[in-house]
């Protein structure tokens, strides 16, 4: 991020967001590998993301639970990834410090359509605001699928409609010169 910091300026993406998987979210050293390579890159603590899933924390909890305070107390934040596929309660989003919970795309499909998914991403959504927490809707693969969300008062989402995933020198050009700058953005709303 310091290199698009540079090459970039502000244009730069302000956050990064990055998966943990299940084994390196037990692992007991993870704060301190966190905290060593925010230190070693000159990172700001605040622009990194980490991506958890729920049943990461449900198989060791006593053991993610204090990893992820201590995470959290470094300045990272924290995203619960593919929210709502997991076995977890409610409650423990009271436990998992999480700042973002990212609704998994088995949601999203055919939303539009599909009254009963379009009720529980709205629940989620209140949910979010009410627990003053991001949300981010993830697949959306088409304009109908972004209105729908649109309509239904999400402001954070994720999906290949928006862009497919892009090694880093492709994003950096993309960024130089968006695609959007020569043309309006035009996103339905």
């Amino acid at each position: 991020m310091t290199e698009w910091d540079v090459s970039l300026g502000d244009r730069a993406p302000q956050r990064m967001f990055v998966n943990v998987s299940t084994e390196e979210l037990t692992d007991p050293r993870l704060p301190e590998r966190v905290a060593r390579t925010v230190a070693s890159y000159g990172l700001d603590p605040h622009r990194l993301t980490l991506e958890i899933t729920e049943s990461g924390v449900i198989s060791h909890p006593e053991v993610t639970v204090a990893a992820l305070e201590q995470i959290r107390a470094l300045g990272v934040q924290l995203a619960i990834d593919d929210f709502g596929t997991g076995y977890s309660s409610l409650g423990r989003l009271l436990e998992i410090p999480a700042a973002t919970l990212k609704v998994d795309q088995s949601f999203t499909r055919n939303l539009s359509g599909n009254r009963d998914a379009a009720a529980v991403v709205s629940a989620v959504l209140l949910l979010g605001h009410n627990l003053r927490r991001t949300v981010v809707v993830e697949g959306v693969e088409n304009a109908d699928t972004l209105q729908s969300l649109h309509e239904l008062g999400c402001t954070h989402v994720q999906g290949y409609h928006l862009s497919v995933p892009q090694p880093p020198d492709a994003l950096r050009a993309q960024l130089l010169d968006p695609p959007w700058a020569a043309t309006p953005l035009d996103l339905g709303y």
